[in-house]
């Protein structure tokens, strides 16, 4: 629940539990014949799942108590009692939710006395190829809440950020001593024993509630701890990253009344993490010191961000490779980016390394023009296994898209020519050029 129209900050726990206590007495209501407006049915269940992960009850917790459970009243979750059954397909996911067996019992059953059941992790390799939908069946009565995550390991690096509501960026500069901060460009090679300095910026535009920062380190990297070094590795933040901040300086600064934005930070081997219990909205920073232990070139891991209890909001830094070069050799700053697309690729796909890569239905250097459609073969042309043959005396020109599986059945006189295209002479020597995009 947002404190005031536009606002980007949440309205507290106080206020949200007497909204969610309105919104059920409403749901209640409509049970009985009562008009509900639309705003109220849409977005009751998101309150309440919002309001019952809030991070700060503080003294609202009794009517944070009193509103959950007139919404459970309301939505008959008093006494629960759930059965859910789920499959991948028509194959049924084995585990707590129940045997292999598709035509088995449901045995996951969710009640409100009972704790929840153990998590199911299932490998990708266990589900079908070209996994189908993911089905969940459930019979009873009340509302219980189920989850489904994914975790990857990418196949290949990540070239830009991946943004999802919250944007994550990474830069490493040559860390200067007698100003206690980066200096100069971003780097692509450090020189062995050389210090840097890591900057972290994170951008979102809403308020977020318990954010986990993981910002992983090359292999040929180590960071230095604060608490071992007498002060060099301290991180620092902007927008109120730790401290107290005055009210004077309060707007502005990371802080929204009597909260501030700080970051806890700990070091590990591979990684330094930062985290934060309230993070206003706007655009944060933190920092931290490393030295170049190792000499070689190494994968540089994204910096990945996400709120603990809300894993739809992501975000992952750009990836790259780091090299450790020879004492000797000069610091090698990173090439420029490449330029961006102009214009933004029409609103109809994405700019990557410079270039558009077009939503499906579009196509052109900015997206601008709609997809060719599908080529009309003459069914003449069409053979079994939906392979095209061209007959000797045809003609046709087809643009296929790119992902479109297809094979040629050309006639015994064709030749290929220089552009890639295929010349077909038919027995009264007549051309025939096929076109394939």
């Amino acid at each position: 629940l947002a404190a005031a129209s536009g606002s980007a900050n949440d309205a507290g726990a106080a206020a949200s539990s007497y909204a969610l206590a309105a919104f059920a007495a409403a749901r209640a209501a409509a049970t009985r014949g009562a008009t509900v407006p639309g705003e109220v049915t849409a977005n009751i269940d998101k309150l309440a799942n919002g309001l019952a992960a809030y991070s700060s009850h503080g003294g609202a917790l009794p009517l944070v108590a009193l509103a959950l459970g007139d919404y459970d009243t309301a939505t008959s979750s008093t006494d629960a009692s759930v059965a859910i059954t789920a499959f991948v397909g028509a194959k049924r996911l084995p585990g707590p939710l129940g045997p292999a067996s598709a035509s088995a019992a449901p045995t996951l059953k969710v009640t409100t006395a009972a704790p929840p059941p153990p998590p199911l992790a299932l490998a990708w390799a266990a589900l079908p190829p070209s996994p189908p939908p993911f089905l969940v069946l459930s019979s009873g009565h009340g509302e219980v809440s189920f989850a489904l995550a994914v975790d990857f390991v990418p196949f290949d690096l990540f070239e830009e950020p991946v943004s999802r509501g919250l944007r994550v960026e990474r830069v490493i500069r040559r860390h200067d001593a007698g100003l206690d901060g980066p200096v100069g460009p971003p780097l692509a090679s450090v020189p062995l024993g050389a210090i840097v300095t890591v900057t972290v910026q994170l951008s979102s535009v809403d308020v977020l509630h318990n954010l986990l920062v993981d910002a992983w380190l090359p292999a040929g990297l180590e960071a230095v701890d604060p608490n071992a070094d007498g002060g060099l590795g301290a991180s620092r933040s902007s927008r109120g990253g730790g401290g107290v901040v005055p009210l004077y300086a309060a707007w502005g600064s990371g802080c929204w009344w009597w909260r501030c934005t700080a970051f806890s930070r700990e070091t590990r081997p591979d990684r330094v993490t930062f985290s934060a219990s309230w993070v206003s909205a706007g655009t944060h920073s933190v920092s931290f010191e490393a030295v170049a232990v190792t000499r070689g070139s190494f994968v540089l891991p994204p910096v990945k961000a996400s709120c603990s209890l809300e894993p739809e909001i992501l975000g992952l830094s750009a990836s790259g490779r780091l090299a450790v070069v020879d004492p000797a050799a000069a610091a090698a700053p990173l090439p420029p980016p490449p330029p961006a697309c102009d214009p933004a690729c029409s609103e109809r796909g994405r700019c990557h390394a410079g270039r558009c890569v077009c939503e499906p239905g579009f196509r052109g250097a900015a997206c601008e023009s709609a997809a060719l459609p599908p080529p009309e073969l003459d069914p003449d042309d069409v053979v079994a296994g939906g392979a095209v043959a061209l007959r000797a005396n045809a003609s046709a020109t087809f643009l296929l898209p790119v992902r479109a599986p297809f094979a040629l059945a050309l006639p015994t006189d064709f030749e290929l020519l220089a552009d890639g295209r295929v010349e077909v002479v038919s027995d009264e020597e007549e051309q025939r050029r096929l076109l394939v995009a």
